[in-house]
């Protein structure tokens, strides 16, 4: 099998266990402005489509705490770019799968629907120098599941230099590996390869009513997928 000519990893339950700093941030804006805060295990299920949807899900839908989400939205941003290492950690096995697919040649970038500077902060504190590009969420631009989020890192590493070619022929050799049904949705819909990964944030049967065909159990099982 000819290797990819790029593998996107999605950040949060991909590369990194992030789930307990995403949910001590959140809460910590609910309880400020008095609302109802959530345990892990729902933040888990509402992870996945950018800050701003994890706040209007964790909102009850009321017209009174609407009005607070924008709030609520700023106060975590705050709260999270300023804490967003204390119990993240990457997941066993990563940072060595990392390190020898970069060592081995591989162009690897990072395609995040987590805002940007905290994306960028995150992939620096754990994976510096590792990847050659990393999209977080950016106002006013794609996020996944839109494939146009994952054509604008494919023309990002071409401005770059780190490929060459139309992104219209790149995106059938280039790899995304991620947890969610995002990132299974945005490969589909851009023609690219899919890797679906089952230790992150979403089971098994949400992945496979996503569309995705090819589910690793364990870092070990996409190792041998990568050829490593």
């Amino acid at each position: 099998m000819k290797p990819p000519c790029c593998i996107v990893f999605d950040l949060d339950g991909t590369l990194l266990d992030s789930l307990d700093d995403i949910a001590n941030a959140l809460n910590d804006a609910l309880r400020f402005h008095n609302l109802p805060t959530h345990d892990r295990e729902v933040v888990r299920r509402m992870v996945g489509h950018g800050l701003g949807q994890l706040v209007n899900s964790a909102i009850e839908n009321s017209q009174l705490r609407q009005s607070l989400a924008q709030n609520v939205l700023e106060h975590l941003k705050s709260h999270y770019l300023a804490q967003p290492f204390v119990l993240t950690k990457p997941y066993p096995g990563i940072s060595e799968l990392v390190r020898e697919l970069k060592n081995a040649g591989h162009l690897l970038a990072v395609l995040s629907n987590k805002a940007d500077p905290i994306a960028k902060s995150l992939v620096e504190h754990f994976f510096g120098g590792q990847f050659s590009l990393v999209r977080g969420e950016i106002a006013g631009q794609a996020r996944k599941p839109d494939p146009n989020a994952l054509f604008a890192v494919l023309e990002s590493l071409i401005v770059q230099g780190d490929l060459s070619g139309e992104v219209s022929q790149l995106v059938s050799e280039t790899m995304l590996v991620g947890d969610s049904e995002a990132d299974i949705k945005t490969a589909l819909n851009a023609g690219a390869m899919a890797l679906a990964v089952l230790w992150g944030f979403r089971d098994k049967e949400a992945l496979k009513n996503a569309g995705a065909t090819e589910l690793l159990a364990d870092v070990a099982a996409l190792r041998q997928r990568l050829g490593l």
